[in-house]
């Protein structure tokens, strides 16, 4: 009996997506969802979830709901950690994204939303167990997402966002093989990329997206600094995700690093105030403030007992956060091997860089000068 009832919800919920208008032919609900897009970037999050409501009322059945719901709880909980109250909802969320596609893409393998979607909750799941240093369930997902990079390929033309993906494909299949080369065995398995070409797609979906123009933004900003060697162009990236989202403490805190990293000090120490007074509720933030204020105090006041004690409690902060504020730490860790190098402890310089490389992904604000 239980069998004969799933398999008349099952044909009654194919009946109702089939009958649905895809969201791709319906530019108002389009323009809706970009609107609530918006919202969530810049933490606006009452008026996102009255968006996040309309979509479930128009969309109930399509995973365009779930995943817009889970993006507001990542945002909603900066930085999404193991230990966070809402990380099992937003997992579910994603889930439920991935559940939901599957429906659009039983009836045709290739449906455009039913890739799109499958794919970028993938992305969503496998960015947070990277950020959190959990690789197992991240290699888990990759077979599977990497299916649908590629054959987003062939669909960007019709669904725009696919321009994110296989513009991160095309650059990052060439570019993190020639930075790291002991994955360039790798490239013997998987279809070739072109940086160049991927610069132009992640642009192309900077500017003509809903969903991933934010994360074109931010993307391009990273590969220019951290591939590139380029801080003015990533400057400017970042510089305008924080003119456009002011309230978003990430984009503000990453804004920030990159006027340090430009030794415009003056100018972040005007934005690290406005941080840390929007932010004092949030510790990880608060944590990278600190960091930031030592940097500022050992580079431009020239006073290193006020950067050790900033390095030290920042360091401290950090640990309540695991690997996902490793970055921070590093910054730290250098500032203190900065530290006893110029005041001629050569053994704590040695320590302290041995700890900072330890976290470190790119070796930024380096004690190398």
């Amino acid at each position: 009996m239980k069998k004969i009832t799933l398999f008349f919800c099952m044909v009654s919920i194919s009946f109702f997506l089939s009958g649905q208008k895809t969201i791709l032919d319906d530019p108002e609900l389009l323009k809706i969802i970009k609107e609530g897009v918006t919202y969530i970037y810049n933490c606006e999050f009452p008026d996102a979830k009255k968006i996040h409501r309309e979509i479930l009322k128009q969309r109930p059945l399509h995973p365009v709901s779930p995943f817009y719901n889970g993006i507001m709880i990542y945002w909603e909980n900066y930085p999404l950690t193991p230990f966070n109250k809402k990380v099992d909802i937003f997992i579910e969320r994603m889930y439920e994204t991935i559940e939901k596609s599957k429906l659009l893409l039983e009836k045709d393998e290739n449906d455009t939303e039913g890739v799109f979607f499958d794919l970028v909750a993938k992305g969503m799941l496998m960015m947070y167990y990277a950020d959190n240093d959990i690789p197992a369930k991240t290699i888990k997902i990759a077979p599977s997402a990497y299916r649908h990079v590629i054959k987003g390929f062939d669909l960007k033309e019709k669904f725009k966002e696919f321009y994110f993906t296989t513009g991160l494909y095309n650059y990052y299949i060439e570019a993190y093989p020639e930075k790291h080369p002991v994955y360039k065995p790798l490239k013997l398995f998987f279809r070739g990329g072109d940086k160049e070409l991927g610069l132009e797609q992640l642009k192309i979906c900077r500017e003509e997206t809903v969903f991933m123009t934010v994360e074109a933004s931010l993307f391009l900003a990273l590969i220019y600094y951290n591939f590139e060697n380029d801080i003015k162009t990533a400057l400017g990236f970042i510089e305008k995700l924080y003119l456009d989202y002011p309230n978003n403490p990430y984009f503000l805190s990453k804004y920030i690093e990159f006027l340090l990293l430009t030794e415009d000090y003056e100018n972040a120490k005007t934005y690290l105030k406005q941080l840390i007074k929007g932010n004092r509720h949030n510790r990880y933030v608060v944590m990278k403030g600190i960091i930031f204020k030592g940097i500022i105090e050992e580079k431009n006041n020239n006073n290193l007992e006020k950067a050790r004690k900033n390095y030290k409690l920042g360091i401290k902060i950090a640990k309540e956060f695991g690997p996902r504020a490793s970055e921070f730490v590093s910054f730290a860790y250098y500032g203190l091997s900065r530290v006893a190098g110029i005041e001629g402890d050569e053994k704590e310089r040695k320590e302290f860089r041995k700890l900072a490389k330890a976290h470190s992904k790119y070796d930024h604000f380096s004690d190398v000068e």
